[in-house]
């Protein structure tokens, strides 16, 4: 009876479970093949909740549905549903429970989430597949690493900072789109991020002219890259934007320049001080560029023949020919560059602008 307690509380039958993804009812008869849930992502988590149908996001988060890692599950029968983990495994089991508190609780796990012998998109053998579901994956999805779902980029991971959102400056991030395939430059662990299965790691991708991070939940069929750290231009741009939305510069940043590097606005201002967020952005990547002002800056890089033209890649220090000290950014990517604003005194926030923003380009130059 407590089985039926708990489909009841969902949807009221099996049948109607299954109904959830398009298939017919299971049997209701186990087979005999008895696995354990087990912490496949190697989190914090202790345990994971049945689904009502095979999709990480069909759940419903009650102690009703909650098992600890080494539960012991029975399968029923199985059946292709939606990708989870970086194997884009498209099995899933519909299971009774067959230990712990809510023990002959039936529902729907994921085979990422369990210790049966099939590799990720293989049926485990011995179990029947569950009414009319098809007997191979679907062919939707693109091969290579791709996007199981539509994000707007990041530019740093660690979301609880402004200059880590998807809107910045009154402008909406770039998209890349659901299925577009990417390349991945590096890793960085940030926030915690939910899409099937939770992650705190991130990945820096590029799809066409579209790049910054996405969370590792999402990417498919990942590939081995090094971590974001190593990346000095990814790692300056991560930097900087983390100072977006700020008028005056954390104590930390205050150290790095000495009170009259400030004058003549007031100490700590970012507001008429625009070289300053590039140089904190490229120290933390172990690359010391010039603190002067912006047009000294261009010129001691111009040079040295190092002036290039077009769109800034992310990390790149881009120059303007504004006023007689000019103006200086750091490009994130995508046309986008983090900047101060307004002269000083004025204490107006640090913000981010396409560099199209100003009409005398002077270029952009890659410090390392």
């Amino acid at each position: 009876m407590r089985a039926m307690r708990f489909i009841g509380s969902v949807i009221t039958s099996a049948a109607a479970v299954i109904a959830l993804i398009g298939f017919t009812s299971p049997a209701q008869a186990g087979t005999g093949l008895l696995y354990s849930a087990v912490n496949a992502d190697h989190d914090s988590t202790r345990g994971i909740y049945l689904r009502n149908g095979a999709d990480m996001n069909n759940v419903t988060r009650d102690s009703a549905h909650y098992m600890t890692y080494g539960t012991r599950l029975e399968l029923i029968c199985g059946a292709w549903g939606t990708s989870v983990g970086p194997n884009n495994n498209r099995r899933w089991h519909y299971v009774r429970v067959a230990s712990g508190p809510i023990s002959n609780a039936q529902g729907w796990i994921a085979d990422r989430y369990t210790d049966t012998p099939n590799a990720a998109n293989q049926a485990t053998p011995g179990e029947p597949e569950c009414g009319a579901a098809p007997s191979t994956p679907p062919a939707s999805t693109p091969s290579g690493t791709y996007l199981a779902a539509s994000q707007q980029v990041r530019f740093c991971v660690n979301t609880s900072v402004a200059g880590c959102g998807t809107a910045l400056g009154g402008m909406q991030n770039p998209t890349i789109s659901q299925n577009t395939r990417v390349s991945m430059t590096c890793w960085v662990d940030g926030s915690n991020y939910t899409y099937g299965y939770a992650t705190n790691r991130w990945f820096w991708v590029k799809a066409g002219s579209t790049e910054g991070f996405v969370s590792a939940a999402v990417v498919r069929n990942q590939t081995g890259v090094p971590a974001c750290s190593s990346n000095k231009a990814v790692w300056a741009a991560q930097t900087a934007v983390q100072r977006y939305g700020e008028t005056y510069a954390r104590s930390a940043d205050l150290a790095l320049f000495g009170s009259t590097e400030w004058k003549p606005g007031p100490t700590g201002e970012w507001a008429g001080d625009c070289p300053k967020p590039p140089y904190v952005g490229w120290r933390a990547s172990g690359v010391s560029i010039p603190k002067g002002n912006a047009i000294a800056n261009y010129r001691s890089y111009a040079n040295a023949g190092r002036i290039n033209g077009g769109t800034p890649p992310v990390g790149a220090v881009a120059f303007f020919n504004v006023t007689s000290y000019g103006h200086e950014t750091i490009s994130l990517g995508n046309g986008l560059v983090l900047t101060t604003t307004g002269m000083d005194y004025s204490g107006t926030a640090n913000t981010v602008k396409p560099y199209t923003s100003w009409s005398n380009y002077l270029g952009w130059a890659m410090p390392a």
